[in-house]
């Protein structure tokens, strides 16, 4: 049997990547060893890029999150008796503005239900066997529940499946990296306390860290807490309530009583990376990619946006729309992302789990001293919840600014490999909506940034970008007029936002990311940019 693309691994990356495949069209396969989902809470955070990620692909997805999970709106760090820092996410620059606490098996849940909608069933119990490409697919063998062996020939192959991923270790690829030298016990049960249960709460303690964070509205919560220097490569045993009673004790706030576990569970923290997440014809998602410290609630996330950050690429290619050169910016881009998270969660676990008590004071009183900026407090909030994430350095992103055609690292505003921000528009007839509303479907979009006032030369510029546009892309490049001919920009909040003074033009990608930008808008630029993405040519000769 035929498939567009084969998915191995049906956790949350893997998932995500199906339905954004299955949202561009694309026939996909998906199959996951397990049996059974897992009922375990594992990830539990979403941050508001996934969030954003979510609304894009399907809307009844991010409602079905937002209804399910609690939203913490801070995080708090503790040390000698005392709070350092309260770190505040109301003021994400988002539609968001919190850190959705929802366990992993329940966004697994909704997104099966989500792929479901849309026509593809999970096969479980499917065991990848062995795979082989060449320059005109994938072919891969599949054992089912019953035992019985099939061959899938594919176009593309996905490896979402893990840690441990079979996909990975049949290409033999190294999966660079070392694990920490602590072990860690994790416990998901019911705190009893005088702790705000929409907040996530950080003790550092002589003894080392422990972490709380709320999982329901019933005092259910995780404790995370590291518990000694590791053995060789033996997984720590799990560890007894007595045992995480008697840490809570030492380490939080006094009067903490544990009870009911449903997941008692000890670990160790590897921090691995693979050096190229392509391979041919045969892709690495997720924890297939790079595993970290579960410090800052990253790694899911990561994944579900390398699922995000793939899926329009390869859609395109698959559909004959784009050049298979397009791919190879996967890599590029989100190897970056996936480095600048470990080491982000790197630092973090080993600042946390200082022993030295020197070191320690001094940890403590520069956290005081850093968050006490409100500066520094929103651009920690900003880094979590994953919106600083940029491409600036990716070859997809271009500026032409007058005689310019490369990025310009000096000129202001969003600049080209940057997330899309929202804002507030007013239509002619007075309605309100935001950017994002207007920045759906599966395409990708043209914003034009009229000055605010609307002369004959802008609107002819306009009309003239928007018919060729038109005749070479047709309906999957959506064009958005922003200035007094289209939609009205409040006290001119985005026009600021994107640094768009005079005529501007930004060509956002399918993820919501800046591709090109135009200042003063360039036509022939544009066309020029857009060909060498796309599967077209270029050329303005006698037009």
């Amino acid at each position: 049997m035929k498939t567009d693309v084969l998915i191995c691994g049906a956790g949350p990356v893997g998932l995500m990547m199906a339905q954004e495949l299955r949202r561009y069209g694309l026939t996909v396969r998906i199959v996951d060893q397990a049996r059974e989902p897992s009922d375990k809470s594992r990830a539990l955070v979403l941050w508001s890029r996934s969030l954003e990620v979510f609304a894009r692909s399907d809307e009844q997805l991010v409602a079905d999150a937002l209804a399910i999970g609690l939203k913490a709106h801070a995080s708090n760090i503790y040390a000698d008796g005392k709070k350092l820092a309260h770190l505040s996410l109301d003021e994400l620059p988002s539609p968001y503005r919190s850190a959705l606490m929802i366990p992993q098996n329940e966004t697994e849940r909704l997104l099966t239900k989500c792929l479901e909608r849309r026509g593809v069933s999970l096969e479980r119990g499917t065991e990848l066997l062995s795979f082989s490409q060449d320059e005109e697919g994938v072919s891969t063998v599949l054992r089912s529940p019953e035992g019985s062996e099939e061959t899938v020939f594919s176009d593309w192959l996905i490896g979402c499946d893990g840690a441990h991923s079979t996909v990975r270790h049949a290409l033999n690829v190294p999966f660079s990296g070392q694990a920490e030298a602590s072990n860690w016990i994790l416990a998901d049960l019911i705190v009893h306390g005088a702790l705000a249960l929409n907040e996530i709460h950080v003790y550092l303690s002589p003894d080392g860290v422990l972490a709380l964070f709320p999982i329901g509205r019933e005092g259910h919560m995780r404790i995370i807490a590291d518990c000694g220097t590791a053995s060789g490569d033996q997984k720590p045993s799990d560890p007894t309530l007595e045992e995480a009673q008697f840490i809570a004790e030492r380490r939080g706030p006094s009067g903490l009583k544990l009870s009911e576990p449903f997941w008692l569970a000890g670990f160790r923290i590897h921090e691995r990376q693979v050096s190229e997440y392509r391979h041919g014809r045969v892709f690495l998602a997720g924890d297939a990619a790079h595993i970290h410290s579960p410090a800052g609630g990253q790694g899911m996330n990561t994944g579900l946006q390398d699922a995000f950050n793939l899926a329009w690429k390869l859609a395109l290619v698959q559909q004959g729309k784009a050049r298979e050169g397009l791919l190879d910016s996967y890599t590029l881009e989100r190897h970056a992302v996936g480095q600048m998270v470990l080491k982000g969660a790197e630092a973090a676990t080993r600042a946390a789990t200082l022993r030295h008590p020197v070191a320690q004071y001094l940890r403590n009183k520069l956290a005081e001293l850093l968050t006490g900026s409100e500066l520094i407090q929103h651009r920690i909030a900003r880094t979590l919840s994953e919106l600083e994430i940029n491409y600036r350095k990716s070859p997809l992103s271009r500026e032409h600014k007058k005689d310019l055609t490369v990025f310009s690292p000096l000129a202001p505003g969003i600049r080209p490999g940057d997330r899309v921000p929202d804002g507030e528009l007013v239509t002619r007839s007075g309605a309100e909506l935001h950017l994002f509303d207007l920045l759906k479907g599966n395409g990708s979009h043209l914003l034009l940034f009229s000055g605010i006032d609307l002369s004959e030369q802008t609107e002819e510029w306009m009309s003239t970008i928007e018919r060729e546009v038109k005749a070479r892309w047709g309906d999957f490049i959506s064009i958005i007029h922003i200035g007094p001919s289209g939609y009205h920009d409040r006290e001119q909040l985005l026009h600021r936002a994107f640094g768009a003074s005079s005529e501007t033009l930004y060509w956002v990608r399918p993820d919501l990311y800046v591709g090109f930008r135009s200042q003063p808008a360039d036509l022939r630029a544009l066309i020029e940019y857009l060909g060498e993405v796309y599967q077209t040519t270029s050329n303005l000769a006698g037009r």
